[in-house]
């Protein structure tokens, strides 16, 4: 599932290799400037959703940190007052949408 068209900018593709792309789409709605990155790499685990934005979790094993996406969250909400969520599709992909007020 893809998310909708951007209303600022056309989506464009940033990567591709092997017929693998990650896709990021800039838009709005009332209060927030969104980010959206789709990959279409076959979605997460279930074991690691629930966990995401913590520390120390990682889908890459002994090649990952856990850090990332824990530090990305972090970031965002204490610089900006913003949020990141994610919609994920097994076998698909993932899209993580990061909401940045428009009035901070």
């Amino acid at each position: 599932r893809r998310p909708p068209r951007s209303t600022l900018f056309p989506s464009t593709t940033l990567f591709r290799s092997h017929d693998q792309n990650i896709q990021l789409e800039i838009g709005k709605d009332s209060g927030n400037v969104i980010f959206s990155v789709t990959d279409f790499a076959g979605g997460l685990p279930k074991e690691v959703q629930d966990r995401l934005f913590k520390e120390m979790v990682t889908t890459k094993g002994k090649n990952g940190t856990g850090l990332g996406l824990y530090m990305s969250y972090s970031n965002i909400k204490a610089h900006f007052g913003g949020d990141i969520t994610y919609q994920t599709e097994d076998g698909k992909g993932t899209t993580f949408n990061i909401l940045i007020p428009k009035n901070k």
